[in-house]
């Protein structure tokens, strides 16, 4: 079985079973989908914060800033969903800090926007941090994924509060970029995604 196929199998089994989907998310050898299918079963289990840990050391475990960031969204949202904001915010905070190390600048972009939708599970206020990471960003990394990225913040932004989108819009300094913020905000709101199934 791939550790994309165990991923899925601890995946389904954690709404129902998270004792079971436990030893197969323990069993994956890939760091990347370990820390995914423990974040599945931190999501839907009563001992959310341990296994959430668990899913940071799984993440530790990769070998590129990028991929040890990224996949800390997964134990954003599931602290964020289970009513752990405390922790989600913590987590949120350093994974951030660690996207930032990530190279080249359309993984460090990809990282940043993977985290800003578990931060749409927190709140606003930490929606706009990243968002607002992923801005000052653009001076130096004016790359195709991280202008998306920054497009995609906008238009998660203005599900969560257009007034917020729109003044992050407006602070977007470069007039090309701010204009393909202004047609997604303009073409509705996006919802973030689903880290969970």
């Amino acid at each position: 079985m791939s550790p994309t196929d165990q991923r899925d199998k601890a995946s389904r089994l954690a709404r129902r079973s998270p004792e079971q989907a436990l030893k197969v998310a323990r069993a994956i050898a890939d760091p990347w989908f370990r820390a995914q299918a423990l974040a599945h079963v931190a999501r839907y289990s009563n001992s959310v914060c341990s296994i959430a840990r668990e899913s940071a050391r799984a993440a530790q475990q990769r070998d590129d800033d990028f991929k040890r960031s990224a996949v800390r969204s997964w134990e954003v949202a599931a602290m964020a969903e289970t009513g752990h904001l405390k922790e989600a915010r913590h987590v949120l905070r350093n994974a951030t800090s660690q996207a930032l190390l990530a190279t080249p600048a359309s993984s460090r972009c990809e990282a940043l926007i993977l985290l800003l939708h578990a931060a749409a599970r927190i709140n606003v206020e930490e929606t706009i941090r990243v968002a607002e990471v992923l801005r000052k960003r653009l001076v130096v990394d004016s790359h195709w994924r991280c202008i998306r990225a920054v497009k995609d913040a906008a238009a998660i932004l203005s599900g969560l509060d257009v007034e917020t989108a729109n003044r992050f819009v407006n602070s977007i300094p470069e007039e090309r970029i701010r204009r393909k913020c202004i047609a997604a905000v303009r073409d509705g709101a996006a919802e973030p995604r689903s880290f969970f199934w």
